[in-house]
């Protein structure tokens, strides 16, 4: 069982923690496969309700974040919570709270957890269900 306490931040006490998100954030940001967004628009998904911010701490020292989106799949309107955004300062933190995202995703009547990464370890633990290839002009 993970040491991990995973605390959602309300969107209006935000302002609270947006400073060591906004530092994750720079850090992910350069990562391959996380282009295209702004950490504004991060900043507007949470505050705006449409994503959920949690933040994660081990033994009281805060290791990281997650931002989680339900989404609609495009045919079925079958309900999925898509991890968005994953930061870790000294542990994986997806791999910590798994049970409690999966928790979470039954909680709102999600049918799965979807995330995307560049990480081919991920291939040794889950599915794989799309792969996306990119050609850069």
């Amino acid at each position: 069982m993970s040491s991990l306490d995973l605390r959602q931040i309300n969107p209006v006490e935000i302002h609270s923690v947006w400073d060591q998100v906004k530092e994750g954030l720079k850090v992910i940001k350069d990562y391959p496969g996380c282009e295209g967004w702004l950490p504004e628009d991060v900043y507007h998904a949470i505050k705006s309700g449409i994503s959920y911010l949690y933040m994660g701490y081990s033994e009281g020292l805060y290791c990281g974040f997650l931002v989680l989106s339900p989404q609609r799949e495009p045919y079925t309107n079958n309900l999925k919570l898509h991890v968005w955004l994953a930061y870790s300062v000294n542990k994986d933190i997806y791999q910590e709270a798994e049970e409690q995202v999966k928790r979470m995703a039954r909680d709102i009547g999600a049918k799965k957890i979807t995330f995307g990464s560049t990480r081919t370890g991920w291939m040794k633990r889950y599915k794989i269900n799309n792969i996306v290839y990119e050609v850069s002009l």
